[in-house]
């Protein structure tokens, strides 16, 4: 997947540097940059693994408890007393009701600590867990997650674009002021290919909002 990424990058690159600023130049490369998430939302994520918090999250908040009360390690370990608050047991009935949320739970980092996303992006989290099927994989979970997560970047860059074309500057032509080394540098830096479509990170939700 990084080699098919990388041959559109390079592709997408050349075509930059060799054309001069066109609508028709500016319209590949945001093919190009969608191409780009489109082969990394099936890749495993790297390193940056707080997607699995998002997913567990969505569906803390889509049952009504607030993902601030009690930590994954508590629902993973819980069920060893005789008497659990309430709350508590609805997010076990929850852990058990596949493989798939406790393996999910087993694998957020710090799940000693709740959660420390903000309430819009839990919000963000809870469409997502509602729009999961309840008896999807962890593989399908993390997609459909990551899905979102892109939207709201894509949703980023048509924002700009439509900002631009609002105060009379063509996308396209705003783009022709840069230097080309530079030029849909927020389309296809490896950053934001890498912590969104990879690993699924939440930032593109709070920029895009």
């Amino acid at each position: 997947m990084f080699a098919a990424v990388f041959v559109l990058y390079a592709v997408a690159a050349r075509s930059v540097i060799r054309s001069v600023s066109t609508s028709r130049s500016f319209a590949a490369i945001i093919v190009m940059s969608v191409a780009f998430r489109l082969v990394m939302l099936f890749s495993e994520p790297i390193q940056e693994i707080d997607a699995y918090c998002y997913i567990w999250d969505g569906k803390v908040v889509a049952v009504g408890v607030n993902p601030f009360c009690f930590s994954p390690h508590q629902v993973l370990h819980a069920g060893e007393s005789a008497i659990e608050p309430s709350d508590l047991e609805r997010l076990v009935s929850i852990r058990d009701a596949s493989t798939a949320n406790r393996e999910i739970l087993s694998r957020i980092h710090f799940g000693e600590l709740t959660t420390v996303y903000p309430p819009v992006s839990q919000v963000v989290f809870a469409a997502v867990a509602a729009m999961t099927p309840h008896a999807a994989t962890v593989a399908t979970q993390m997609l459909l997650m990551k899905m979102a997560i892109v939207l709201f970047d894509l949703g980023t860059l048509a924002i700009v674009v439509s900002l631009l074309r609002f105060v009379g500057k063509p996308a396209h032509q705003f783009a022709g002021h840069l230097p080309r080394s530079q030029n849909s540098q927020f389309c296809r830096r490896h950053k934001v290919l890498y912590l969104w479509p990879v690993c699924g990170h939440v930032r593109s939700d709070e920029m895009s909002l």
